[in-house]
């Protein structure tokens, strides 16, 4: 992904190796701790299919690029 979308390496966080850390955390059951709001919604994204619960310590960061996020997941439940 890196060499198609190299800007994913420098926006909030370094997306790529911020994806590889939530889901380590995710896969093992702990708390994700990402403030960047892609993170956060990809993260939710997959518990999503997965049928997988987790425990996001910040919700509210996805407000920054989408506020009706939660609503959208809520509704395709």
């Amino acid at each position: 992904g890196e060499k198609k979308w190299p800007s994913l390496r420098g926006h909030e966080s370094d997306r790529i190796s911020e994806m590889k850390k939530v889901l380590s955390l995710a896969k093992a059951g702990k708390s994700i701790d990402s403030k960047d709001h892609r993170v956060v919604q990809a993260i939710a994204m997959w518990a999503k299919v997965n049928d997988t619960k987790v425990n996001i310590l910040y919700p509210d960061s996805v407000n920054k690029s989408w506020p009706q996020f939660w609503d959208f997941l809520r509704f395709y439940s």
